[in-house]
């Protein structure tokens, strides 16, 4: 009444386990033992970076649930990450790229009766996609040496090397052996160049991931000796929101190894240039929301790139915004007679900007225009009744906005009634 199963499978003295290499037999006489899975497999599947885990059962009719483990372990740590409902497989995606995952299954029957572990066997996903570079590259002179440190996000990140070039734009040699990533979350790093000198260096750091894939080069950054200003960013527009400005700039493409970020200033009416972010923004930004106030005035700002070295770069060009937004008369005013010639009947185009209502203006000649009339903005035309016969009457309107200002007269015309 009991099963005996017998297969083949070679494991490493590092744990590492390999797939059954022989014919597995089967006896038994007890439904029960029909739940040890049998051809138990994990396989990569690059197109979604996922394991696949696949087995089979004698008696698949029987099965009630599959509950998968994993651990990063051969011997310890494994932990429930799912069950099958296929019954004979699994898809694991909860996965770093190019790390080893342990399995095994734990089958439960209709009845409620459970198995034993089944064998264990190792996983693993390679990429041959270039990794990103490491970022927030940093290099300051102490007493020791030059201290260079980075950060780096990625968890499939295995270690990294260092590279140094003696001439800025230089040639980058390797100067490190291989850093290895100690810490699972680790993410802050440092390095020091022990090679105490007065000229400029400059470095630059690869990351190598756990499928030995290297990134590029990261941005080099230089100590000692004289770094050339970077020249400043030039604008190219801005827009108008709600809440706002949306500012944007665009940087030299030949010196983008050498700007570290930028500062921004802004000076509203009469008040000095201030700087505005204490931090310097991102050397890969091109954009920039400033929530200022949106009242009455014009608002002027300027820009400084910062090298490697720290030093900020000549201002840009001013660029001048202002918050008041402009009130456009409405266009194409006609006059007509009423059917009856006992009115003027005005019309025209809207106003293409967000109008509120439109005042209506008469005057005769040596005499100072008057407002006749208020009508709301989704009118285009009106009727004067109360024209000045036997004399020329002349009219424009004027567009009053959402926001109480109001529009230039729009162009003027006329009519005689008699």
């Amino acid at each position: 009444n009991k099963l005996y199963q017998y297969s083949i499978t070679p494991v490493n003295r590092f744990g590492g386990g390999g797939k059954v290499t022989s014919d597995t037999l089967y006896v038994a006489l007890s439904d029960k033992n029909y739940l040890i899975p049998k051809l138990f497999t994990a396989s990569e599947d690059t197109s979604i970076s996922a394991i696949v885990l696949k087995w089979g059962f004698i008696k698949p009719d029987e099965i009630g649930v599959v509950k998968v483990f994993r651990s990063e372990e051969y011997e310890l740590g494994y932990q429930f990450i799912g069950t099958s409902d296929a019954r004979t497989a699994f898809v694991d995606k909860q996965i770093v790229i190019g790390k080893k995952y342990y399995y095994y299954l734990n089958i439960t029957d209709r009845l409620g009766r459970q198995s034993e572990r089944s064998t264990k066997l190792f996983g693993l996903v390679q990429s041959s996609k270039t990794p990103d570079a490491p970022i927030y590259i940093e290099a300051k002179r102490t007493e020791k040496g030059n201290i260079i440190s980075w950060q780096d996000f990625n968890e499939s990140t295995r270690g990294f090397y260092v590279y140094r070039t003696s001439s800025v734009a230089g040639e980058l040699k390797q100067l490190s052996e291989f850093i290895y990533k100690k810490e699972k979350y680790q993410t802050t790093f440092s390095y020091t160049d022990l090679e105490k000198s007065n000229d400029t260096k400059g470095y630059a750091i690869v990351s190598e991931n756990l499928s030995n894939v290297r990134s590029l080069f990261s941005k080099t950054v230089y100590v000692n000796g004289e770094i050339a200003k970077t020249s400043p960013p030039e604008w190219i527009d801005y827009t108008k929101m709600e809440s706002g400005f949306r500012l944007f700039w665009k940087n030299s493409t030949e010196q983008y190894n050498y700007i570290t970020g930028f500062y921004l200033y802004k000076k509203m009416g009469l008040e000095d240039f201030k700087k505005i972010n204490v931090v310097p923004l991102n050397s890969a930004s091109n954009s920039y929301f400033d929530s200022s106030a949106t009242n009455q005035m014009t608002i002027v700002y300027k820009m400084t790139s910062i090298n490697t070295a720290g030093q900020e770069s000549n201002f840009s060009t001013e660029l001048a915004v202002s918050t008041t937004e402009i009130i456009y008369p409405p266009n194409s005013l006609k006059l007509f007679n009423t059917e009856d010639n006992k009115g003027i009947i005005l019309e025209w185009q809207p106003s293409q900007s967000a109008v509120k209502k439109y005042e209506i203006y008469r005057y005769i000649r040596n005499e100072e225009p008057s407002k006749i009339t208020e009508i709301e903005e989704s009118k285009t035309t009106f009727t004067d009744k109360s024209f000045i016969p036997n004399k020329t009457n002349y009219y424009f309107i004027i567009a009053v906005g959402q926001n109480g200002l109001k529009s230039l007269p729009s162009d003027e015309t006329y009519k005689v009634m008699k």
